[in-house]
């Protein structure tokens, strides 16, 4: 032992070490296999650091290796263990059982491979911990203090900061849009947060709508979002902010100029549509008509209407020139009623007009006979 060599001590000891290890243990009280010399002579070989190869497996009774040959002993399995396997540290494996004051270990008791100098058990915590502790609660072979080793670690949250996961940087008001925001470590790589957080989102301007403000993440979550509608031109700053971290901004440019000109396209379309479809003349008049009525009700619609619409198929800029198209026919149909009304002839039919003044018939010449 003191060489730090391998050893193995085999042999017929003639000690049964515990009860456990032998079927009847009142019928061996009295017998010098069992008395309590014999027993705490044996401990004291274990306590120079030899390990008793069969426990160091298994705690399971009924493990014997010598039966009494009368009554069927064998059959029955009534026996004892009184030969023994004593392996030195070198020549065993190690086993060690561990405890935690915080989270949790993949494995309660790891094993040192017989020959080397260390195992590894996973340690992992859902919540932060100053002073966590790790302790050693027991170990076979036994090794005299070993009970009393401990180590405390600090378990501290691998969020350090939150960054936009989808920067946007502009778009379209008829549009609708999603800005997401994630946690992040030191290395700016997305983690989740442990436990559920409390987060919100801000504008600096009414031109945008944001739903939700405020909610709280899930467990486990890796990012938060918010929907966004814009409802006028300009330029905005979002701001996302999680309690105990730094908040973040995004600039966002709204723009529109370009749905401008497809809207009024899209009215003189609609008027065209309506002239050509009635026969009108006064060309320039219904695209012009067409043109001032869709803007009007085409802003309307990007700025009232889809606000407070959460239907994704309708923000693009295709919903919004059919309704400028659809304005363009009604705008030149309202306006021809109403010239009609007045009398005014902006949108008569090609083929209509007053109708003409009857050709004067000439009297039939009367003469008289003679």
């Amino acid at each position: 032992l003191k060489a730090e060599e391998p050893l193995v001590l085999a042999g017929d000891f003639n000690v049964i070490p515990k009860a456990a290890d032998v079927s009847n243990p009142a019928a061996w009280v009295d017998d010098a296999l069992f008395r309590t010399e014999t027993r705490e002579s044996f401990q004291s070989l274990l306590g120079l650091g030899l390990t008793d190869a069969l426990r160091a497996v298994t705690d399971a009774p009924g493990q014997y290796t010598f039966w009494d040959y009368q009554a069927g002993a064998w059959q029955k399995n009534h026996g004892l263990r009184i030969d023994h396997l004593l392996l030195s540290p070198q020549a065993s494996d190690v086993r060690v059982w561990l405890a935690v004051s915080q989270g949790q270990l993949d494995r309660v008791m790891i094993t040192i491979p017989r020959g080397e100098f260390e195992a590894e058990a996973r340690w992992t915590s859902r919540t932060a911990a100053e002073q966590a502790k790790v302790s050693i609660t027991q170990t076979s072979p036994a090794i005299v203090g070993m009970q009393q080793a401990s180590a405390t670690v600090d378990f501290v949250d691998p969020i350090v900061g939150i960054a936009f996961a989808n920067p946007i940087s502009s778009m379209n008001i008829v549009e609708m849009g999603t800005v997401a925001v994630r946690f992040i470590d030191q290395n700016a790589t997305p983690v989740s947060a442990h436990t559920p957080l409390s987060y919100r989102f801000s504008v600096n301007s009414a031109r945008l709508k944001l739903a939700p403000a405020a909610d709280r993440t899930k467990a486990g979550a890796f990012d938060f979002s918010t929907n966004i509608t814009p409802s006028a031109l300009g330029d905005v700053t979002i701001e996302a902010a999680v309690e105990g971290f730094p908040p973040i901004t995004q600039p966002l440019k709204i723009t529109g100029l370009f749905l401008l000109v497809f809207c009024m396209l899209g009215g003189a379309a609609g008027a065209l549509v309506n002239h050509l479809d009635r026969q009108q003349k006064g060309l320039l008049s219904s695209l012009t008509t067409g043109i001032i009525v869709a803007l009007p009700v085409t802003w309307l619609y990007v700025w009232v209407g889809l606000p407070n619409l959460n239907a994704a198929f309708l923000h693009n800029q295709l919903s919004a020139v059919m309704v400028a198209i659809i304005a363009g026919v009604g705008g030149a149909a309202g306006l021809k009623a109403a010239a009609k009304k007045f009398g005014i002839d902006l949108f008569d039919s090609a083929g209509s007009g007053p109708a003409p003044a009857p050709s004067p018939v000439p009297e039939k010449a009367q003469g008289a006979k003679g």
